[in-house]
This record gives C-alpha cells, sequence and structure tokens, in this order.
C-alpha cells in the first residue's frame, strides 16, 4: 500500500511511486534557467491496465495546478494520447516501459512521457507537427490534437532509444 503524501499544496492518496525530487534548475526552451519541482515520477508497463492507473493519477496531479474542469478534460485527453501513441507506435503493442514525469514550475504543469520503443521520425519533432490531408491516415493525427489542446509541446526522437514527449499547461491555480 502506498502512503498519504503532502507535495507542495497537491494531495497524493495511493498515487505517487517516488517521494517528492525537490527543486531543480533546468534550461528552458527560451535558454533560460528556471527552477522546476518534479512531483512525482512513475513507472508504467506499456499497457492499458498501466493507462488507467495513469489517468487516475494523473487526476488527482491535476486538480489544483490545471484549475477548470474544461482543461482538465484537456489535459487527461492529452496525457491519453500520448501514452497510448507509446504503447502503439513505440512498442507496436509488444509491451515495454514508459516513464512518466509531472513537473511542476512558476507558470506550468508539465507532464513528461518518455518510451524507449522505436523513435517519433525527426520530420514530428517540436513545431512540426500538422495535420495530414489525409484524416484516415494512422500518424499524426493525435500528435496535432495535443498540440492543439495544451499551451505548448515538445517532442524528442532519441532514435531507436524512443521518445520522450513534453506536454505543458499553464497553471490554473494562479501562482
Amino acid at each position: 500500500m502506498f502512503g498519504y503524501k503532502h507535495i507542495r499544496g497537491i494531495h497524493i492518496d495511493g498515487v505517487c511511486i517516488d517521494e517528492q525530487e525537490g527543486l531543480k534548475l533546468v534550461s528552458n526552451n527560451e535558454g533560460k534557467d528556471e527552477e522546476v519541482n518534479v512531483i512525482c515520477r512513475l513507472t508504467l508497463e506499456a499497457d492499458m491496465r498501466s493507462l488507467a492507473k495513469l489517468m487516475e493519477s494523473s487526476m488527482k496531479l491535476g486538480m489544483g495546478p490545471i484549475g477548470s474542469k474544461g482543461r482538465m478534460i484537456e489535459y487527461l485527453l492529452c496525457i491519453d494520447e500520448i501514452f497510448m501513441n507509446s504503447i502503439t507506435h513505440g512498442y507496436r503493442n509488444q509491451g515495454g516501459k514508459i516513464d512518466v514525469k509531472y513537473i511542476l514550475n512558476d507558470n506550468y504543469l508539465i507532464i513528461r512521457i518518455r518510451d524507449y520503443g522505436k523513435g517519433i521520425s525527426k520530420s514530428l519533432e517540436d513545431g512540426n507537427i500538422e495535420l495530414n490531408e489525409n484524416l484516415l491516415t494512422e500518424r499524426g493525427r493525435g500528435l496535432f490534437i495535443v498540440k492543439n489542446l495544451c499551451d505548448k509541446l515538445s517532442v524528442k526522437s532519441h532514435g531507436d532509444l524512443g521518445t520522450e514527449v513534453s506536454i505543458y499547461f499553464k497553471r490554473g491555480d494562479s501562482t
């Protein structure tokens, strides 16, 4: 059984596996240093059972920082889409590990999802995500939807070592 945790104003009951990692200084996309707080780290199997656990964890972790119910739905949809991409495209439904990290900074709740399967095409990294004219194609729709629902999206290919996607949602809890 997991114990009750109180992490930087967010109550987590039986969800978070690791202890709080604390504040770290990192460079953001604009090259500026900022403090971030890793509030939870999960390592999950690439399967549907783990997706259910992830959604439960994400709901509890997002309640405070996200704010509105409408944004919560968008936040959960984005997490679901990226996790499913890892299962179906990264691992091709063959199983594997997926690391999920929840990070708070002054402006955003960031969800970083990292798989170790087949990496995404370099052409889809960061700002190069556009909707394919063929809406029935199996590639690109999910990332396009996520890009348009979240406040910021970062996609990094690690070649044959997987993909890392960071989904940013502005904090609605007024910091």
